[in-house]
């Protein structure tokens, strides 16, 4: 029975999925090559399948998830009910429509249309691509052997000690003074120029500091408000 849902995809991989594998794998998916599928891999929204049941749309949705490609199941956009006509007086010239007319058409945005009916979806859960068989690798241990816990795996070399060869360095008796001391001689200033002033005695003469002199003569004082 048909439905009002559909299945869209715009090229989006699961997480952790190679493109070119999920290509090959959604190819696989509708028994065709991968350049047929690029288109579904623009970037743009594609309808998949439209006119199905939730459930099947929600089938879709997961084998193209088993291929590695996300896919969205949803509502068919209904459509657009008809615009209101403009009205008009009796001469002719435009009025203004009642509040809540539409005014314009909306104009329905077409999703591209590719022609999938050479394509059909594998089952769920179906192998679309054979396990490869991954050889184990081997190597050749047969000139390696393991020593005993404990065993030393080579002889600690001796570390000669260090000679030192000192011949005209002498070591000082402890206690003994190694450079004498310079005598430091006073720093004599000539101050016979100078003398002190009493305690208390004034250094310097105050100077004057002249009175400010303000012209106030075009200033007035208003009379005050009666109230």
């Amino acid at each position: 029975m048909a439905g009002n849902f559909e299945v869209v995809m715009n090229g989006v991989c699961v997480p952790g999925q190679e493109p070119a594998t999920v290509r090959a794998n959604v190819a696989r998916l509708f028994k065709t090559t991968p350049d047929k599928v690029a288109a579904l891999f623009s970037g743009q929204l594609v309808v998949i399948k439209r006119g199905l049941d939730e459930a099947t749309a929600v089938k879709y949705q997961a084998a193209l998830r088993q291929a590695g490609a996300m896919a969205q199941v949803r509502e068919a956009a209904p459509q657009p009910s008809p615009a209101a006509s403009l009205p008009t007086s009796g001469d002719g010239t435009m009025t203004i429509a009642e509040p809540g007319a539409i005014l314009a058409t909306p104009s329905e945005v077409v999703a591209p249309q590719f022609d999938l009916s050479a394509f059909s979806v594998a089952e769920v859960g179906a192998v679309l691509a054979e396990p490869e068989v991954v050889p184990e690798v081997t190597f050749d241990l047969s000139g390696i052997a393991v020593a005993e816990v404990g065993v030393l795996l080579k002889e600690p070399e001796e570390v000669p000690e260090p000679v030192i060869s000192l011949p005209q360095v002498e070591i000082a008796e402890p206690g003994a003074i190694l450079a004498e001391e310079e005598e430091v001689v006073p720093l004599v200033v000539d101050v016979s120029a100078f003398s002190m002033a009493e305690l208390g005695a004034q250094l310097s003469e105050e100077s004057a500091v002249p009175e400010p002199q303000i012209d106030i003569s075009k200033l007035g004082i208003a009379a005050p408000e009666e109230h």
